[in-house]
């Protein structure tokens, strides 16, 4: 954001705490939500609208810097949601056999080596002099990846289905 073209500012601190409080009120509100709907239904959920976010902060900081804020509260408050559900998930399929303890470890070192990941391949992009821009498009890209995984595992499991909403309508 550096960049004149993305709004110019010379310190991203106001950004950076709109991304932490983002993250904070996500985590806040995800608990009552992930009691009300499906794990798998409310991770492609979030997925989406992390896709849809990162994908928007190029574009919105172009407009005006501060409206760039808005992406980037949204990315916060799901980046920090989507463990729940996942975790929530992993540990209903644990029960009754245990190791739900471990399963949510497992994720957890799983999400932070994707962070690491994340972080190196965000400094290929500075290496390679691609620009700043091209940061927000590969994020956007790598969680349109797991959006469409998530979508092909709810097709695969039967959750998503055409003929289930037709079931539906018959009642």
């Amino acid at each position: 954001m550096a960049n004149e073209s993305f709004g110019g500012i010379s310190n991203i601190t106001p950004w950076l705490w709109v991304w932490g409080i983002g993250g904070v009120v996500g985590s806040f509100l995800i608990g009552p939500i992930a009691d009300r709907v499906s794990g798998p239904k409310l991770v492609t959920i979030i997925m989406l609208m992390l896709t849809v976010s990162l994908a928007a902060l190029p574009f919105t900081a172009c407009i005006n810097a501060w409206l760039a804020m808005v992406p980037i509260a949204i990315w916060g408050a799901v980046g920090w949601a989507l463990q729940v559900p996942q975790n929530n998930q992993l540990i209903s399929a644990r029960e009754g056999i245990g190791g739900g303890n471990v399963a949510v470890a497992l994720n957890e070192s799983a999400l932070y080596l994707g962070s690491a990941i994340g972080a190196a391949a965000g400094g290929l992009i500075f290496a390679f002099q691609l620009g700043g821009w091209a940061l927000p498009f590969a994020a956007a890209s790598v969680a349109g990846l797991g959006l469409l995984l998530q979508l092909i595992a709810l097709k695969s499991n039967g959750i998503l289905s055409a003929n289930k909403s037709a079931r539906c309508s018959s009642y």
